[in-house]
């Protein structure tokens, strides 16, 4: 019974509620201890006992009373309980209030005494009850109003919560999605590349299968992450490099930029290489036999700063017109709108005879790496 009613108690509104009602009573003590006598408030210090504790009284039993209100508040919100129950409730139960407190103030007579006398209804017992009604009524739905106050915030705070849970498992979902498509469109295409050496190079093509079988490694062991490391990113794009060097030998050469100091920051996982992909596989024509790829990567203005640029074959179409096709290039803009909402930067255009893709995402540590910047020794 006890284990089932905890649920129903709420530790912070018990404190709100006694923080109330301390007020109100303060307030209340204020106002009786000064009197008004020609427009000046002067200190009445004529305080009697027994004034002191019928307010010590009211003050305990409308807490009391209210912590049991707001227990039932508390079952009636979660338990859905109708609209009609919970209005008649709240309109007959504060009739009981004054009762209570009268209760707790004569608890003193009734042990003294051993008996329930001085609860009787006399006519002055009577009188007092018709004339205070209208405050207890006044200060139970003032209470009343708090609780209900602070149930609608906790719910409002409770459903933010939520919503931003299911809108990170829906964006974890969807960016799982994105790189489930990434991988087998990488390996098919490596596949492919060691294919077209079998007969032309064995040697050659033995060489890119020991890189493949490493990169994949690499590939699988990240594959769960949304985030990697830039280093780790960094490795993964190397050997795809590395084969395609192989299958393109001089034909294809890459110049790498990379600025100190980027290792531990967080990238989208396999960022880069689709890229160098799409520059590969669109690059080359008749007129564009050889492909020089630049990767410049470096920090500008608090982000991750990352510009490609290869000497093919140049774009025909703007990159909002590539993205409808649903290539790897819409699966990056998909994944940096999943990570970053529009908090990044990713563009593809000719310039100078030259086919630039930028890419710029905000500076996020790895754990590791905050860790060592809070405790450098």
């Amino acid at each position: 019974m006890v284990n089932r009613l905890k649920k129903y108690i709420d530790l912070k509104l018990i404190l709100i509620i006694i923080i109330v009602q301390l007020i109100l009573n303060l307030y209340d003590i204020f106002q009786r201890s000064f009197i008004t006598k020609k427009g000046v408030l002067k200190l009445n210090y004529d305080i009697q006992g027994a004034e002191i504790f019928g307010k010590l009284a009211e003050f305990t039993g409308v807490i009391l009373y209210m912590i049991l209100v707001s227990i039932i508040v508390n079952f009636f919100i979660r338990k859905k309980t109708p609209l009609w129950i919970v209005t008649l409730f709240h309109l007959t139960v504060p009739i009981t209030l004054p009762q209570f407190t009268w209760t707790i103030y004569h608890i003193p007579e009734i042990i003294k005494e051993n008996s329930l006398k001085s609860l009787e209804f006399t006519d002055f017992y009577i009188s007092r009850y018709v004339l205070n009604i209208k405050y207890y009524y006044t200060l139970y739905f003032l209470i009343l109003g708090i609780i209900y106050l602070y149930f609608y915030l906790k719910k409002l705070q409770k459903n933010k919560i939520q919503t931003a849970d299911l809108r990170a498992q829906l964006s974890d979902t969807k960016l799982k999605f994105l790189q489930s498509q990434i991988h087998p469109h990488f390996l098919f295409n490596t596949l492919n590349s060691i294919h077209s050496l079998v007969d032309i190079d064995a040697s050659k093509s033995k060489n890119m299968i020991v890189n493949l079988s490493e990169l994949l490694r690499n590939v699988l062991e990240k594959k769960n992450e949304n985030l990697i490391e830039f280093q780790d990113e960094l490795s993964i794009l190397n050997k795809y490099i590395s084969i395609n060097k192989i299958r393109f030998s001089e034909r294809l050469k890459f110049h790498i930029v990379i600025e100190d100091g980027l290792e531990n920051i967080l990238v989208p996982n396999m960022l880069i290489q689709p890229i160098i992909e799409n520059a590969i596989k669109h690059g080359y024509n008749k007129e564009h036999i050889m492909l020089e790829v630049s990767i410049h990567i470096r920090i500008k203005f608090n982000m991750l700063f990352i510009r490609i640029e290869n000497n093919g074959k140049k774009l025909s179409h703007k990159l909002s017109h590539l993205l409808k096709k649903g290539n790897g290039l819409s699966n990056i803009k998909d994944r940096l709108h999943t990570l970053y909402t529009d908090n990044h930067e990713f563009k593809m255009f000719n310039q100078n005879n030259k086919v630039i893709t930028t890419i710029a995402v905000p500076i996020q540590l790895s754990i590791s790496e905050i860790k060592k910047t809070i405790n450098p020794f």
